[in-house]
């Protein structure tokens, strides 16, 4: 890959043809210099009891999706709403109130 010659890129950015440069910047720095108000940060909650119904159901609903592919019936469709209930009370919980 060295024998290449380097791509207009890599020359304005001081880089040797295939060199990987580190990240110098953080993404909250980033994020500051960009200066807007349509940036948003992750604000998903992690380990709390939404995240765990969350997963569950989800993967109650791949269960689910499975038993219908064999046509495994109807115990398909009562897993199915084990997952459904479960997305329905996640979405409860993430209610954001005007």
């Amino acid at each position: 890959m060295a024998d290449r010659f380097p791509t207009a890129e890599e020359r304005a950015m001081g880089k040797k043809p295939g060199e990987i440069k580190p990240i110098d910047e953080k993404l909250d720095d980033k994020i500051a210099k960009l200066n807007s108000t349509r940036v948003y940060k992750k604000v998903t909650p992690r380990y709390d009891l939404s995240w765990y119904i969350k997963w569950a159901s989800s993967i109650t609903l791949i269960i689910a999706m499975m038993f219908t592919a064999v046509d495994i019936y109807p115990i398909n469709m009562w897993i199915a709403n084990f997952g459904f209930v479960g997305w329905l009370i996640v979405g409860m919980l993430w209610t954001i109130e005007p």
